[in-house]
Protein backbone atom coordinates (compact mmCIF):
# COMPACT_ATOMS: atom_id res chain seq x y z
CA UNK A 1 0.00 0.00 0.00
CA UNK A 2 1.12 3.84 -1.03
CA UNK A 3 0.03 6.69 0.46
CA UNK A 4 -0.08 9.78 -1.50
CA UNK A 5 0.85 12.82 0.88
CA UNK A 6 -0.88 16.12 0.75
CA UNK A 7 -1.16 19.52 2.46
CA UNK A 8 -3.96 18.72 5.14
CA UNK A 9 -3.94 14.79 4.52
CA UNK A 10 -3.25 11.96 2.43
CA UNK A 11 -4.89 9.12 0.05
CA UNK A 12 -3.98 5.40 -0.24
CA UNK A 13 -3.57 3.87 -3.78
CA UNK A 14 -3.58 -0.10 -3.81
CA UNK A 15 0.34 -0.63 -4.39
CA UNK A 16 3.44 1.53 -5.30
CA UNK A 17 3.56 4.27 -7.62
CA UNK A 18 4.85 3.72 -10.32
CA UNK A 19 4.05 6.25 -12.63
CA UNK A 20 3.27 10.10 -12.11
CA UNK A 21 1.34 11.99 -14.91
CA UNK A 22 -0.42 15.91 -14.91
CA UNK A 23 -2.53 16.44 -17.13
CA UNK A 24 -1.46 19.28 -19.69
CA UNK A 25 -3.70 22.28 -17.77
CA UNK A 26 -2.46 20.95 -14.33
CA UNK A 27 -5.36 20.13 -13.05
CA UNK A 28 -5.79 16.34 -12.82
CA UNK A 29 -2.74 14.23 -11.57
CA UNK A 30 -3.38 10.25 -12.40
CA UNK A 31 -1.09 7.70 -10.69
CA UNK A 32 -0.44 3.96 -12.32
CA UNK A 33 0.85 1.09 -9.30
CA UNK A 34 2.21 -1.73 -9.49
CA UNK A 35 -1.17 -3.62 -9.23
CA UNK A 36 -2.76 -2.49 -12.15
CA UNK A 37 -4.64 0.49 -11.02
CA UNK A 38 -4.86 3.94 -12.34
CA UNK A 39 -6.06 6.41 -10.01
CA UNK A 40 -6.94 10.23 -10.54
CA UNK A 41 -6.52 13.03 -8.88
CA UNK A 42 -7.94 16.88 -9.37
CA UNK A 43 -5.71 19.12 -8.02
CA UNK A 44 -6.95 22.34 -5.86
CA UNK A 45 -3.88 24.73 -6.37
CA UNK A 46 -5.74 27.40 -4.81
CA UNK A 47 -5.34 25.15 -1.48
CA UNK A 48 -2.93 22.65 -2.03
CA UNK A 49 -5.05 19.99 -1.92
CA UNK A 50 -5.63 16.42 -3.89
CA UNK A 51 -8.72 15.72 -4.42
CA UNK A 52 -9.39 11.55 -5.46
CA UNK A 53 -11.97 11.33 -8.07
CA UNK A 54 -11.60 7.91 -9.59
CA UNK A 55 -9.74 4.74 -9.80
CA UNK A 56 -9.48 1.69 -12.50
CA UNK A 57 -7.93 -1.45 -12.37
CA UNK A 58 -6.87 -3.50 -15.04
CA UNK A 59 -6.99 -7.32 -15.16
CA UNK A 60 -5.16 -9.45 -16.98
Amino acid sequence: MCFIYFQGGSCKITGQALSLAFDPTGATLWVGDDKGSLSSFNVDLAHGKLIRTRRWVSFA
